[in-house]
């Protein structure tokens, strides 16, 4: 939440995100001539007002007052089931950034997560995201970068990188053929991406193997 306000109207309050421009939270109370007290904690949000003579309490965590996790425009976007009915979102953003969300419909009303994000990811805007077979996420860019990357304990970890040859990069496709993964990067041209399963020595237990890209031949 940022840069909220509080909204006097004839017979509500409501809370205003001026960065997200759009509405938070709204109570009918009566209206801002009545007695009234907002108060803050650091997971919840009270208001309290005086109506017949009686004091009337309303609470709202914050985590449900939560704007987009998102902070640009979405250029690539994908999506798989997650546990407990959840949904995970894998986005990249004009701003290079690269983010895995969780969206959660189980509740009375869909809140999204974020799992883990990195910020400048690539130095221009995310053209295409991508779950690889064991989980891993895959991106290009416009900076004509594609790049493997891990999740691991909240923070996204990159693997291995490599240019492609193509200008201008709009998007990209996965499949597997002979248990290999290819890649197929398009735009000003094409160019076809081997995946390379590489173990690893010396590396944390989480660590597990290491994908290199390699140009198909």
């Amino acid at each position: 939440m940022v840069g909220p306000r509080l909204l006097r109207r004839p017979s509500q309050f409501v809370l205003w995100s001026v960065a997200a421009e759009r509405e938070l939270w709204r109570v009918t109370c009566g209206g801002g001539h009545r007695s009234w007290a907002l108060s803050v904690s650091s997971d919840a949000l009270w208001l309290s007002w005086v109506s017949e003579r009686q004091v009337r309490h309303v609470s709202c965590l914050l985590a449900d007052l939560q704007t987009s996790v998102i902070k640009s425009g979405v250029n690539a976007l994908s999506v798989r089931p997650a546990p407990g009915g959840a949904v995970q979102l894998l986005t990249g953003g004009d701003d290079g950034a690269l983010c895995l969300s969780q969206l959660r419909t189980n509740g009375a009303r869909p809140r999204l997560e974020t799992a883990a994000r990195q910020t400048g990811a690539h130095t221009s805007q995310i053209t295409a995201v991508l779950w690889l077979p064991d989980g891993r996420l895959l991106s290009v860019s416009v900076d004509q970068r594609v790049c493997v990357w891990s999740e691991r304990a909240g923070q996204l970890r990159l693997d291995s990188t490599r240019l492609t040859a193509v200008a201008d990069a709009k998007g990209a496709l996965l499949w597997t053929e002979d248990g290999t993964v290819m890649v197929l990067v398009y735009g000003e041209g094409l160019e076809l991406l081997r995946l390379e399963v590489t173990e690893l020595t010396g590396v944390p237990a989480e660590g597990g193997r290491l994908m290199r890209l390699g140009r198909a031949v």
